[in-house]
């Protein structure tokens, strides 16, 4: 039976798409390390999502704990009649 589990995950969104930047095993150390790449690697937005695997439901869960920067990406697609 899989035991129950979580850790941080930190994402970065350069352009249009999001990147795992880093894994962390607590929240605030995850919050801070968005914080200082969002600055460091000039990035649109950072995000920390908590993800957790549950054994009574299988699978895994995300949660967004953290963001920081422009919520919304730039449209790339135009569609025209």
């Amino acid at each position: 039976m899989p035991q129950s589990g979580s850790h941080y995950e930190v994402l970065g969104r350069q352009s249009s798409s999001w990147t795992v930047q880093r894994v962390c095993d607590d929240k605030q150390s995850a919050i801070d390390s968005a914080s200082s790449l969002f600055k460091e690697l000039s990035l649109k937005a950072v995000k920390v999502l908590e993800v957790s695997y549950e054994g009574e439901e299988p699978g895994f869960k995300d949660k967004e704990v953290y963001f920081d920067g422009e919520r919304n990406p730039p449209k790339i697609w135009q569609f025209r009649h």
